[in-house]
């Protein structure tokens, strides 16, 4: 009959502690398509958008990236209303630019990067804050 010792028991939680405090890192990573990949980086963080041009840059044009860039620039120091509408607009615009590309799918994992919810009616995903908030009503007709 084995037993268990002291050194064994030890190991075994361990392993458990090291598995359970890696699994918030893993949840972090999505996929999405290159759109869902700038949609999900706070503007302006440099190092998230570049990741994403980066990891598409082989299957999408990088105008499209550009473009975006150009874009959420346009938004920033815009407040409240004025700035989700800013947003809202460039991520049309990226998917527009994009959308014979959406079909192009894999693993983000970009620093900074949040997956895009879907959000309920008469909210809308704002990169900024990298939740969903209530849309105006222009964003909602």
């Amino acid at each position: 009959m084995h037993t268990f010792s002291l050194k064994h028991l030890f190991v075994a939680v361990f392993f458990v502690l090291v598995t359970f405090m890696a699994l918030p890192s893993l949840a972090s990573a999505g996929s999405g398509n290159f759109s869902d990949c700038l949609a999900g980086c706070k503007p302006g963080v440099n190092a998230c958008t570049d990741c994403c041009k980066e990891s598409f840059e082989s299957q999408c044009p990088t105008s499209c990236y550009f473009t975006y860039i150009d874009c959420t620039r346009m938004c920033d120091g815009q407040e409240g209303t004025a700035a989700v509408v800013c947003y809202k607009q460039c991520q049309a615009n990226v998917s527009v630019c994009l959308e014979s590309y959406a079909h192009i799918v894999q693993e983000l994992s970009c620093s900074g990067w949040v997956a895009p919810e879907q959000c309920p009616d008469c909210q809308t995903w704002s990169p900024a804050s990298q939740r969903c908030v209530s849309a105006p009503k222009e964003v909602c007709d």
